[in-house]
Order: C-alpha cells, then structure tokens, then sequence
C-alpha cells in the first residue's frame, strides 16, 4: 500500500471517530443506596414511584445490592430533593445519591 493510500485511510479513520463522538448521547445515570427494600413488593413500589417521572427512562431496582438506578431521558433531569421525596414517600430511607454519565 502507498504512503498515500495509507494517509486517506488514517484520516477517514479519524473522521469516523469523531462522528461517533460528536453524536453519541450523554445518558445520565443516578445509582441510589436505599434501606428497606426487602422483596418484589418493595421493587414494585419504587417503580411505580418512579413511573410518573417524565425524566426517568428506566428504573432498576437490586435488591441483593440495596439499591436503585435511574437511568434518565436524554435532555433531562431530577433533582435529589425529588429523588428523595418519591423513595421516602414509598417507605423507604436513601443512604447515598450518586450521579454519573455515560456515552451511549
């Protein structure tokens, strides 16, 4: 292969990488330590809190790491106080809120 051959494919590999990047979607995830989640009843509760929530997408509930994610629509946002509302409104007590985001 020719030097030049070699210099268009490095550059079409260098746009490809920064087309991917300039269009993925950030999706906002918030990991939730809560205390007194103890069967499928618990699970439940916390997602119907949850399912109101134009901002959230989807809700995981484990039970064996006592804890909920909130994985939120792109573009969107909760804030901890409602977070804490709706858990505590369900029964349940939050430990910890993290925040963190991730390239979809």
């Amino acid at each position: 292969m020719g030097i030049i051959m070699k210099k268009i494919i490095a550059t079409l590999l260098l746009v490809l990488i920064f087309v991917n990047f300039a269009f993925a979607d950030d999706v906002q995830i918030i990991d939730v330590g809560v205390e007194g989640m103890v069967c499928g009843s618990c699970v439940q509760a916390i997602k119907k809190s949850f399912s109101g929530e134009d901002s959230v997408a989807e809700t995981d509930v484990d039970l064996n790491s006592d804890s909920v994610r909130l994985t939120l629509k792109k573009d969107s946002s909760i804030t901890d106080e409602k977070i804490r509302e709706l858990i505590t409104e369900a029964g349940y007590k939050i430990v910890e809120i993290n925040r963190s985001s991730i390239i979809k």
